[in-house]
């Protein structure tokens, strides 16, 4: 764990995060919770009250024929232009379905030789229900709670974001299933660009599928307490534990306090 830059300050936090962990002393709270195609993640940032300024060659797929056809992978050899050009001679013979496999192929083939990219980092008025089922903010102002102003005590208003990861690494089980394994890290900056908080892999998400899955979002619940009001930049590092790569997506974010209750 990154040690704090200014004594006093951040507090120091300890436990463990593979699916589902409580980092203590007001930190960090962290979960994943994640299907087929989504993993939800949780933390809580404590802060300071003054802090300063991607083989042999493969046979033809077999047609689908309901739920039990299993779907057949790109092989290692084949690259997408190969693979698009067996797509091609298959449009070509008629064999619609063939053709659409051999695509699917070059897609997962091109997929894989990608680097691993954030297309979307965005901040959102809820947690995302699906993927792509999202509601942007209309801003990144949030507020704060102060003694006289008891809003959402003891954390602020909560801070949600919305992640796609594209082209991230998926990895072939002996079992004939696919993996697909993320860490992130979190880092606070202030307006001057200090680093503030940094935790790595506060959070880790894994699934497995017997699909190769091309959709998977990450759900971001972060909230800053005791935070005073200004501009901050918030980092996500979000690491493909298959591939070795790493995306980064930095937010701009502002405390405001929250209006005074009418009496």
């Amino acid at each position: 764990m990154t040690e704090p830059l200014r004594a006093g300050g951040w507090i120091a936090l300890s436990g463990a995060v593979l699916l589902a962990a409580g980092l203590l002393l007001c930190g960090c709270n962290s979960q994943a919770d994640q299907d087929q195609t989504k993993s939800q993640t949780t933390t809580t940032l404590a802060a300071p009250p003054t802090p300063k300024a991607a083989t042999a060659d493969k046979p033809e797929p077999p047609a689908q024929t309901g739920a039990a056809a299993a779907p057949q992978p790109a092989t290692a050899q084949s690259g997408p232009a190969s693979l698009l050009e067996e797509a091609r001679q298959s449009l070509a013979q008629g064999q619609d379905r063939q053709a659409l496999g051999r695509i699917d192929d070059a897609a997962q083939a091109l997929w894989q030789s990608l680097p691993l990219e954030l297309s979307r980092a965005t901040l959102v008025s809820e947690p995302a229900k699906g993927y792509g089922i999202y509601q942007p903010r209309q801003d990144d102002v949030y507020l704060v709670a102060s003694p006289e102003r008891p809003v959402f005590p003891g954390k602020g208003q909560p801070m949600y974001i919305y992640l796609e990861p594209v082209s991230y690494g998926v990895k072939a089980l002996p079992d004939g299933r696919r993996e697909i394994s993320f860490a992130m890290d979190v880092e606070l900056f202030d307006g001057q660009g200090k680093q503030l908080f940094s935790k790595k892999d506060f959070m880790r998400a894994q699934t497995v599928s017997h699909h190769f899955d091309r959709q998977f979002f990450l759900n971001v619940t972060v909230n800053l307490k005791g935070a005073p009001t200004g501009a901050y930049k918030l980092r996500l590092t979000l690491k493909d534990l298959v591939k070795g790569q790493q995306a980064v997506a930095d937010l701009p974010v502002k405390l405001a306090m929250a209006p005074l209750e009418k009496k």
